[in-house]
């Protein structure tokens, strides 16, 4: 079974991509992050997924982790910064990561970029002590399909974790916040979810079509959606998904 750090690569590396702006939209966005930086002191990180890779901007806490003040590699995965992360949560946030991709092909295209996806991350401090961590991550720019093309990640220390902090999704521009709990479960249609959990038992399209009272036909017009919607190429990886995001 692939990791979800594996699925997100292939889901966004692998997408055809033509946006010929991106050039100017690169240096646009890392001209941003390393502003965040500096004003913050945080760490801010630029994905590019076009050419898979990213560039890191450490302030005085990226500093304080050993990271240097400016660096890029080739994966669009800031693995240097992943390095200082508790394992558990690491794991959680590229869990979050895959759900919110997810959750932007729900939206319009033009307003993919209105969105961000917030959650609390633990770093481990050259004491060895737990750091709690605010993550923000946000895709900055997406092609007129509305495929993300330039990512944005920060991390800021908070000071203390709080009980009341949620993981969740935000609308900028209306400060709307989705719950974690709830954007999942509205990414699929009642029926979709319904063919999705038949699909993970094994239960053919033709068996589900006789079970539910429906045409082959439109058995696979769902099953389509379905892989759209959770950016998946096939049916095991569309399960896999959904397991991970309780959708099933």
């Amino acid at each position: 079974m692939d990791s979800p750090e594996s699925e997100l690569t292939g889901l966004l590396t692998k997408q055809r991509f033509f946006n010929s702006a991106n050039e100017k939209h690169l240096q646009e966005a890392r001209r941003m992050a390393e502003g965040y930086a500096d004003a913050t002191g945080g760490i801010a990180v630029i994905s590019d997924f076009v050419d898979d890779k990213c560039y890191v901007y450490a302030g005085r806490f990226g500093k304080s982790l050993g990271l240097p003040e400016k660096s890029a590699s080739d994966s669009f995965l800031e693995k240097d910064v992943f390095d200082n992360v508790d394992e558990d949560d690491l794991l959680e946030r590229h869990v979050l990561e895959l759900k919110f991709l997810s959750f932007i092909k729900t939206i319009n295209v033009e307003d993919r970029t209105d969105y961000y996806q917030r959650c609390l991350l633990r770093f481990i401090g050259s004491d060895g002590k737990r750091i709690p961590v605010m993550h923000i991550h946000r895709y900055l720019y997406c092609q007129p399909d509305g495929a993300p093309t330039i990512g944005l990640c920060t991390y800021l220390p908070i000071g203390s974790s709080s009980s009341d902090f949620q993981t969740a999704i935000v609308q900028l521009s209306t400060g709307r916040l989705i719950d974690n709990k709830d954007f999942s479960k509205n990414i699929l249609t009642k029926r979709q979810s319904q063919i999705l959990g038949l699909l993970a038992k094994g239960v053919s399209s033709k068996e589900i079509a006789n079970q539910l009272n429906i045409s082959t036909y439109t058995v696979t017009r769902h099953r389509q959606d379905i892989y759209f919607k959770l950016n998946a190429k096939n049916t095991s990886e569309a399960v896999r998904i959904g397991l991970r995001m309780h959708i099933i």
